[in-house]
């Protein structure tokens, strides 16, 4: 096993205990890349938007406050624990709905089909080589 098989395998293997002390830090830190990222990405009111390795839910956040009560992301991870936690946290007012998945890089090719737009924040930090194995992040 390479060691990013075994960073990513860490994440998916985690407690929900774990995985809270994750949050209480990382989103913090990584909130104002997020924003830059979407900003760039270019998500708009109404889109469909898909957060591959949401972690615990800090883009999908994000972009539902963009997208408005008239958009929809979906946000996969997986890492049980970690949508343990995003699931856990209230909705936000005048946001789009999430739908959290637990769903492999095999599954993305089908959940972008579905999406206006693609944010994969995470993947390449979380695993790397399953940004390699990953299908196109963008709907035609």
């Amino acid at each position: 096993m390479s060691a990013s098989d075994t960073w990513s395998a860490s994440f998916t293997t985690s407690t929900v205990e774990a995985m809270t002390a994750y949050d209480a830090v990382v989103p913090f830190m990584f909130a104002p890349w997020a924003e830059a990222l979407l900003d760039e990405v270019g998500v708009a009111l109404g889109e469909t938007v898909l957060d591959v390795a949401t972690g615990p839910g800090t883009v999908a956040r994000l972009v539902a406050t963009r997208l408005g009560t008239s958009g929809l992301v979906t946000a996969c991870d997986l890492s049980p624990a970690m949508l343990a936690v995003a699931t856990a946290k209230a909705d936000l007012d005048g946001a789009a709905p999430i739908t959290y998945l637990n769903c492999p890089p095999t599954r993305w090719t089908f959940l972008t089909r579905r999406s206006t737009s693609c944010c994969a924040s995470r993947v390449c930090s979380s695993s790397p080589t399953g940004m390699r194995r990953s299908p196109r992040c963008a709907a035609p």
